[in-house]
């Protein structure tokens, strides 16, 4: 076990796992150390679901070139999937 994990302060918050881990990933996004690909990543979910959560948390987007970069690429990739007409 980490040595953090077993603070008797964190341990006393009642977090699980799961709350722990998204409140860290949420934390690191809003100050910019990871972009919301990467958090919704670790977290197992799509941005859209991310993008949510935040706003019920009153967190602003931050749009960063990495997230631009991601959408460039979703855009292309289903811009391959589309039939000509």
């Amino acid at each position: 076990m980490n040595a953090l994990l077993a603070e008797p302060w964190l341990e006393a918050l009642h977090l699980s796992d799961l709350e722990l881990k998204r409140s860290l990933l949420i934390g690191l996004y809003k100050e910019g150390h990871i972009s919301l690909g990467k958090a919704a990543e670790l977290l197992g979910v799509d941005r859209f679901e991310l993008m949510s959560e935040l706003k019920q948390r009153g967190i602003c987007i931050n749009y960063g070139w990495e997230d631009y970069q991601e959408d460039l690429r979703t855009l292309k990739w289903l811009d391959s999937r589309l039939e000509p007409q």
